[in-house]
């Protein structure tokens, strides 16, 4: 469904002609784009790279702001992440 939304975005039509030509129904695309939208806007980043002796932040999509010492054995930093 990922490739239902993009292609929408990228086709020019509108969501209904986009449906009808894909043979879905537009309540199904527009379902799509809102989860896709909302896993842009609500997900949580991938962190790469920790030094030691340095900090980084958690940010919950509620706005709330953890800040982490980068050397936090991971069990915590999982049980942080899937509050």
């Amino acid at each position: 469904m990922e490739s239902l939304a993009k292609g929408w975005q990228e086709s020019g039509m509108t969501q209904v002609q986009y449906a009808e030509t894909n043979k879905v129904s537009v309540h199904t695309l527009k379902y799509w784009l809102y989860k896709r939208r909302m896993e842009k806007t609500t997900g949580f980043i991938q962190i790469s790279d920790l030094y030691l002796g340095q900090e980084f932040v958690i940010r919950y999509p509620q706005g709330v702001e953890l800040k982490i010492a980068s050397t936090t054995p991971i069990t915590v930093i999982r049980s942080l992440i899937n509050l």
